[in-house]
């Protein structure tokens, strides 16, 4: 059961994702279906949430620790759903003769019926992944704005005070 989508190739298999259709669907359930690419996507959107509330709470002590850290947990949910999208993309094109994903046939709400949709439901790990480097891009400027200095570090008139009572 190929997709046709007018043009080739994945950027226009991206455009023709009608995303509004995840309305309709069960989020969960899809996303389990959706394989391991989009549980790897959701168990690092986890952990961003986690070192972000540890930084809140300055239990990672230091912020040039935190934010490298959110960043690069968001980077890479980005990146392992990109490339889960683009292999599920190649999958359907390349072998039509499979059965359709079983997101399609398992999952609860709507089924798919226009290209659009079967677009999005093949898009779940992309959508993740984005979704996580957008919370990890905001928690780490929250952190840069609102975090405060870091609390082993001695300010500037801590060390002009220490240098005076010599």
């Amino acid at each position: 059961m190929p997709i046709e989508l007018n043009g080739s190739g994945f950027l226009n298999f991206l455009r023709a994702a009608s995303f509004r259709f995840y309305q309709e669907r069960e989020w969960g359930l899809d996303i389990y279906l959706s394989g391991g690419w989009a549980w790897i996507a959701a168990a690092l959107a986890v952990a961003a949430a986690m070192v972000f509330l540890l930084a809140i709470f300055h239990l990672i002590p230091l912020r040039r620790h935190s934010v490298p850290l959110l960043l690069g947990i968001g980077l890479a949910a980005l990146a392992c759903g990109l490339a889960g999208t683009y292999l599920k993309y190649r999958n359907v094109y390349l072998h039509p003769q499979d059965p359709p994903p079983r997101v399609f046939i398992q999952g609860s709400g709507a089924k798919p019926v226009s290209d659009g949709q079967k677009a999005a439901l093949l898009c779940w790990p992309l959508a993740l992944g984005a979704g996580v480097a957008g919370e990890s891009a905001l928690g780490a400027l929250f952190l840069l704005v609102f975090g405060g200095r870091d609390p082993k570090r001695p300010s500037a008139r801590g060390r002009a005070r220490e240098d005076s009572e010599d």
